[in-house]
């Protein structure tokens, strides 16, 4: 009976940490499809670019395990605001034809974001400006 009740609740605990897992994977693909992950290969290749040749090696071999925390860190995060079936959701989305249209666009949508804010940015300064002096 005892060896029964263990192999049960180690079966138990197999299956949860497999469902976990398997969360955690889709949160990741969401990351993929949303451009999250692009973003970070970006920052990722201008981190490396300012790193001297002879040491670029060893500092990106530090920065993947430092990029793949952040990575697990964020996962974790989302996995504590959304349930796996919102995930799974949320997926499926991407993989509809306007959500592949989304995804494709993201990085221009991020550029053009980027240079509309630092116009609007500008527009605010001088709007400060007038009323704090």
């Amino acid at each position: 009976m005892k060896k029964v009740l263990i192999t049960l609740t180690l079966a138990l605990f197999v299956q949860v940490g497999f469902a976990q897992d398997t969360f955690k994977e889709d949160v990741k693909k969401y990351f993929s499809y949303s451009g999250q992950s692009a973003g970070l290969e970006i920052v990722k290749n201008d981190l490396s670019s300012n790193v001297p040749a002879e040491k670029k090696v060893a500092f990106e071999k530090e920065l993947d395990v430092s990029l793949n925390n952040l990575i697990e860190s964020l996962a974790d995060l989302y996995m504590s605001e959304f349930t796996h079936e919102e995930i799974k959701q949320i997926n499926a989305f991407y993989e509809t034809p306007v959500g592949k249209k989304l995804s494709s666009k993201n990085e221009f949508l991020l550029n053009k974001g980027q240079e509309i804010s630092g116009e609007w940015s500008q527009g605010l300064i001088e709007l400060m400006g007038r009323y704090m002096n």
